[in-house]
């Protein structure tokens, strides 16, 4: 990997960011200009609408920015008590928008530890069928893109005592490497992971 490659960050979703934090005097006239057709106020009854007109989109951070300008990008978001947060977070599709019929199958249904939280049919993983049983292609997963190419992660639930071997299978079949567990073993009173490590 070359130094170019390594010093650039690229978001994966749209990013709106207000300048609060200012050095020089072409971002005091920037950031005026922000807050005189931008008010905080208009940007709050926009992002309760879920829309962003003309005078946001101006806003937008690039696709791609120098690492280096990521804590000061950081700064503007958390400013005016993290609006742009706020704003990044309502931009964010439903989910539920996507189709989700693969999971919804009644031979599957067991298989999901909640019932909101599906694998969108067109990202899904998808095992190698076990005695052209169709409930053994199933897994409560999907592929998520990578900053350079297309399915480099997977995101799966945590797996319940009936999936455990579905999850260790789906590790064998594709020849996966690493593994972070993003959650907590007990949530609550309830064991959020059945799991057995090596």
């Amino acid at each position: 990997m070359g130094s170019h490659q390594s010093s650039f960050i690229k978001p994966t979703l749209a990013n709106i960011s207000i300048n609060a934090y200012n050095r020089d005097r072409r971002h005091r006239s920037y950031s005026k200009s922000i807050t005189t057709c931008c008010s905080p106020s208009k940007i709050r009854r926009q992002c309760n609408k879920n829309l962003l007109d003309d005078d946001h989109k101006k806003f937008i951070i690039p696709k791609e920015f120098p690492v280096d300008q990521l804590y000061d990008i950081y700064m503007q978001k958390h400013a005016l008590d993290d609006l742009a947060f706020s704003i990044e977070f309502q931009s964010i599709p439903d989910f539920e928008e996507l189709p989700c019929t693969s999971a919804t199958r009644a031979i599957v249904a067991s298989k999901n530890r909640f019932l909101n939280i599906l694998p969108i049919d067109t990202t899904r993983v998808i095992l190698n069928l076990l005695n052209d049983d169709p409930s053994t292609d199933y897994i409560n997963g999907n592929y998520i893109s990578g900053y350079k190419c297309s399915n480099k992660f997977i995101a799966t639930q945590g797996p319940k005592s009936d999936t455990c071997e579905d999850f260790w299978r789906m590790i064998w079949e594709l020849k996966l490497k690493s593994i972070v567990m993003l959650t907590n073993i007990i949530e609550g009173v309830s064991r959020m992971v059945n799991i057995i490590i090596f």
